[in-house]
């Protein structure tokens, strides 16, 4: 089982580093990071996600965070996206094998 992990970023936290090290601390984790606006477009991915998800980081931007989302969860995931957003914290998500 494998876990996503969702988390709001204050923009403070990005005002205080300089973009190169801000980038940098993000693609120092050790799980996939992405950054999505409220419209759920990847503005950032980081290195790590080519290897939990195949696709480069570039291939990524712009596009939408649901097509990462299991197909049988996407139809309820703008909604959760936007419940997020209008109250943002660490959300844990455990997934199972089907994605869930």
């Amino acid at each position: 089982m494998g876990s996503i992990g969702m988390a709001a970023v204050d923009a403070g936290v990005r005002d205080f580093l300089d973009p190169a090290e801000y980038r940098a601390v993000l693609n120092a984790a050790p799980d996939a990071v992405f950054i999505v606006d409220a419209d759920g477009k990847i503005q950032f991915a980081s290195e790590r996600v080519q290897a939990v998800f195949g696709y480069s980081a570039g291939e990524l931007l712009d596009s939408s965070i649901d097509r990462l989302v299991p197909a049988g969860y996407r139809a309820t995931h703008a909604s959760r996206r936007a419940a997020f957003a209008r109250s943002p914290s660490a959300r844990p998500r455990h997934c199972d094998e089907a994605g869930g």
